[in-house]
């Protein structure tokens, strides 16, 4: 063996990190438009290297503003990743309705229509109008791979206050979900990935979503006609590159088709099951600035056993490994 070989230069993790992220989201059934910003902070936690558990355990705080043609949201993000395995957040959003194209629309309670034809006609009627409501979001993810396989699960509780132009409407449909919500109260969300991961970019699997809205005003023995609302389908992610510490990194293009298993509109009464929900994304990170007060001392260490490397290749009596 030879004593000179320099040992591997792990990732390095910056204690202090500013950094971003974008999606730009087109969906079809139902139809949509979006695009998100994530602008953070984040402190690291634990300087282990050495470790897949800790190394990217990490508190952040940040600001998430998105916009698409017919709402806009903007709010405070704060977020604990202890493990690498493990990750909870909490999302403020204050949200704008334009009142263009279907939304915003409200409606008495949950047993009301909302389907696609039903929106048109009331858009056409001039229900649709501006509006603005607060939303909390709170996802606590699970995530573990063995080898190239990997399991992914987010629990989501998402509260909301949105008042209505009539005060005799109870709830109001969301785009973002595609499901009547109540104007006061939560809805609770689970989403579940098996995939493969690649060693060349390529992410294939399955995505399961759930969404369960609670509706505060109802009695008891109350049969809720809008949840749980279920679907399955394959999801496909191909990133080009990943370049740790990046201005622009992993810029990745997302594929996801799903069938509707349980929902009320989307199962045959306005449209057909099969029909899929389909969501083309496109999605890139980055680094703005790190607090890396190492670099330059990694830097001279590489460049010190690129040289050592070199010298015992000169070295007389040394052949070439």
């Amino acid at each position: 063996m030879d004593s000179s070989a320099a040992p591997p230069v792990l990732p390095h993790v910056p204690e202090h990190r500013f950094l971003y992220s974008n999606i730009t989201i087109a969906r079809i059934n139902p139809l949509g438009l979006f695009n998100g910003l994530t602008l953070s902070y984040r402190k690291r936690l634990l300087d282990r290297p050495d470790s897949k558990l800790f190394r990217d355990s990490y508190f952040g705080i940040g600001v998430l503003p998105s916009v698409s043609p017919a709402v806009a949201q903007i709010g405070p993000l704060i977020e604990i990743q202890p493990l690498a395995i493990f990750k909870f957040s909490a999302q403020y959003f204050f949200t704008g309705w334009f009142g263009t194209f279907d939304y915003f629309q409200s409606f008495e309670d949950s047993n009301s229509e909302y389907t696609d034809q039903t929106l048109d006609a009331n858009t056409e009627a001039g229900l649709n109008y501006p509006n603005t409501s607060h939303q909390i979001e709170l996802k606590a993810l699970l995530q573990a791979k063995v080898g190239p396989v990997a399991v992914r699960n987010t629990v989501m509780g998402y509260w909301n206050s949105t008042n209505t132009n009539n005060p005799n409407h109870q709830t109001w449909y969301t785009i973002k979900y595609d499901i009547l919500l109540p104007t006061q109260g939560w809805m609770i969300g689970n989403e579940t990935d098996l995939i493969y991961v690649s060693k060349f970019g390529l992410v294939a699997g399955l995505r399961n979503n759930l969404l369960a809205p609670h509706y505060p005003a109802e009695g008891v023995g109350f049969k809720n006609p809008n949840g749980p609302a279920v679907r399955l389908g394959p999801l496909f992610a191909y990133t080009f590159y990943d370049k740790p510490q990046k201005r622009f990194n992993k810029p990745t293009l997302i594929l996801i088709s799903q069938w509707h298993l349980q929902h009320r509109n989307r199962t045959g009464l306005s449209t057909s099951q099969a029909l899929p929900t389909i969501v083309l994304a496109f999605a890139f990170s980055g680094d703005l600035w790190t607090s890396d007060k190492n670099k330059k001392d990694r830097e001279k260490q590489a460049a010190a056993r690129r040289e050592q490397r070199r010298a015992a290749f000169r070295s007389p009596g040394r052949l070439p490994m």
